[in-house]
């Protein structure tokens, strides 16, 4: 009796691992598709950071800070066009600025800066192309800033500037930059992609924007 009752539990406690297994499975699955893959408090960047179409380098530290480029919102590979309250809706946009938020995470990544590093992110700065009248800028911008709390938690909260732009350069319909205060960031410096990478980003983005 006590032999099979022992059974059972083992039985019962393999089934629960196996659903807790394909819970966790799942969860890491959806975080993937979301930009991030989350395994306990380890936090993985799957986005690959992008090359700057410019004059300019995407981190720049300085000051104890890590201060990163405007980011453009790149969904499914695509650059996300149009402005808010005309042809792009208040979801889609938050969308978009979330995505914005992942660049700039990537761009963290590829500076060599580990997100446990991150004391504070200090400050968001959310441009938002927009039509006449449209005036829900912030909640356009609380993509971005609930990624940034969701990844860093308490020390994800930040100072930010939400505001509405006529035009924006690619036509994209957001743009966000951030600051960083980190541990180790004098051993650093600033991220320059190699040039072969800025060639090919600015001859995608044209073909996009023209097509």
């Amino acid at each position: 009796m006590k032999a099979a009752a022992a059974a059972t539990i083992e039985a019962v406690l393999a089934l629960k691992t196996k659903a807790e297994q394909a819970a966790e499975q799942a969860k890491i699955a959806e975080d993937i598709t979301g930009g991030l893959v989350i395994v306990g408090e380890s936090v993985r960047i799957t986005e690959q950071a992008a090359a700057p179409v410019a004059s300019y380098v995407p981190v720049v530290i300085a000051g104890g800070l890590a201060h990163v480029s405007g980011q453009l919102p790149f969904i499914d590979g695509q650059l996300v066009t149009g402005k808010l309250g005309d042809d792009v809706g208040l979801d889609r946009g938050a969308q978009a600025a979330r995505a914005c938020g992942l660049m700039i995470l990537a761009q963290l990544d590829a500076a060599g800066i580990a997100f446990d590093q991150i004391e504070r992110v200090v400050k968001l700065g959310a441009f938002v192309a927009s039509s006449d009248g449209f005036t829900d800028q912030p909640k356009v911008a609380n993509g971005a800033s609930d990624l940034m709390v969701s990844v860093f938690g308490d020390k994800g909260k930040h100072a930010r500037s939400a505001v509405g732009v006529a035009e924006l350069p690619l036509a994209d319909c957001a743009r966000l930059a951030t600051a960083f205060s980190a541990a180790k960031l004098a051993r650093l410096g600033p991220h320059l992609p190699a040039p072969e990478q800025v060639r090919a980003l600015a001859a995608s983005v044209q073909i996009r924007s023209m097509s």
